[in-house]
């Protein structure tokens, strides 16, 4: 293929110059037939051929294997690294601390995490400028509890990105940031409606979680078509922080025969020697997942959101079904998850 090259290119009688390279690149190929006898060498007619519309392509990359640079380089690659998901944003966000006659509000050792990115070879490109002020007039929410996901009050750019945070009241420490690249990258993290202390038990809140998991995927989804990308994206779900912490608030939603959860904080739950058999053992807990933005609707969120419940369930050790549904359902229990985010 060099000596065609060379030769195609430097002849002055050819307007051509070949290329080659991987199959999968820009290029020729030479297609070799054993024989030629099955080539019909006959007067050949036309024929009419039905045009077929095009559409941007809808999976991930080629390779089969969904590709998570941004959450590697936001810090969260390893869920046993002593540095998981630390980055420039998460190290300012703030914990509430509760004892019997004090708050406080710390530096943060837990929060959620949700990063989002792009997977196909569909090129993004967000203006940033654009975006800031399509976000202030509220144009990325729909009429669904799911595609409302509520952002922060406060707004800043850099060259490629746009990040809204809300900060802790009288503190310079971050509640909770959403960050934007201009590449179609997203990161969500918070503390404030979903992790606290209290008398030195560390507690996160389940449907606060699965709730915001939801709202986050949807609004991804709404940024990106806005934006004119169909295709595959990659979620990656983390909790740091989780050794030794507790998963409170279930669903207090009644369905089938009226029943609900149990609080974990009362009853048998609250036993000195049940207690501790509800604590997360490991480190940090990462989750990861892949989908069509395009192709993103309810059902598909309820098979990603009833596979995180049943993930954590099982790291703190419960013998059940997601205590984030509803008892003996899989309904997500909207109306609790927008009544506790409103204090």
């Amino acid at each position: 293929m060099h000596f065609v090259y060379e030769k195609v290119a430097q002849d002055p009688r050819s307007s051509q110059t070949p290329h080659y390279g991987h199959i999968d690149g820009d290029g020729d190929f030479v297609l070799l037939s054993p024989s030629l006898d099955h080539l019909n060498l006959g007067i050949f007619s036309d024929k009419l051929v039905k045009d077929v519309e095009e559409h941007p392509e809808l999976a991930t990359e080629s390779s089969g294997v969904a590709r998570s640079f941004f959450a590697t380089k936001l810090g969260y690659g390893d869920p046993e690294h002593a540095n998981f998901g630390r980055n420039d944003l998460s190290t300012s966000l703030g914990e509430d601390r509760h004892s019997e006659s004090s708050r406080e509000v710390a530096g943060a050792f837990s929060w959620l995490a949700v990063i989002v990115e792009p997977t196909a070879f569909q090129s993004t490109c967000l203006d940033i400028a654009q975006l800031t002020q399509t976000i202030r007039d509220g144009h990325l929410h729909g009429e669904q509890p799911y595609e409302k996901l509520g952002l922060p009050m406060n707004d800043r750019t850099t060259f490629n990105s746009l990040v809204l945070y809300s900060e802790f009241y009288n503190t310079t420490l971050l509640s909770r940031y959403l960050r934007i690249t201009n590449l179609g990258e997203l990161e969500y993290a918070e503390t404030g409606y979903l992790f606290s202390e209290y008398k030195g038990r560390r507690y996160f809140r389940f449907v606060q979680i699965v709730g915001l998991v939801w709202q986050v995927m949807f609004f991804y989804k709404c940024l990106l078509l806005k934006h004119n990308y169909k295709a595959g994206a990659h979620m990656t779900v983390s909790l740091v922080g989780t050794r030794e912490t507790v998963l409170i608030d279930f669903s207090r939603e009644a369905e089938r025969g009226k029943q609900v959860w149990s609080d974990p904080l009362q009853d048998r739950w609250s036993a000195e020697d049940n207690f501790p058999k509800r604590k997360c053992t490991d480190k940090n807990i990462k989750m990861e997942y892949d989908f069509v933005v395009c192709n993103l609707n309810e059902s598909e969120a309820l098979k990603i959101t009833k596979d995180i419940g049943d993930k954590l369930g099982l790291a703190y050790n419960h013998q059940s079904a997601p205590r984030c549904f509803n008892y003996d359902t899989d309904i997500f229990p909207w109306r609790q998850f927008i009544s506790d985010r409103r204090y």
